[in-house]
């Protein structure tokens, strides 16, 4: 009753953050001091640009998982 019915792939797009993630911030990887936010969607990545802040990396983020993943998209 509790599962809903989804491909690998959805599934996959709602992981939790990977224990080696440095910054504990999903989508965001720190880089000669400025934040990059990355989102993949069919085994292609898109780089979502560079921010000053880690921040404003999670909200473009959180903006693009929404509109790329839908209800599967985990943001923390």
């Amino acid at each position: 009753k509790n599962l809903r019915k989804c491909t690998h792939a959805e599934n996959k797009r709602n992981q939790k953050i990977y224990k080696s993630n440095r910054l504990g911030i999903k989508g965001v990887s720190l880089k000669k001091n400025k934040f990059n936010a990355r989102i993949t969607l069919n085994k292609q990545t898109f780089s979502l640009g560079w921010f000053s802040t880690a921040k404003e990396a999670y909200n473009a983020y959180c903006e693009a998982a929404k509109k790329l993943h839908g209800v599967f998209a985990r943001l923390e």
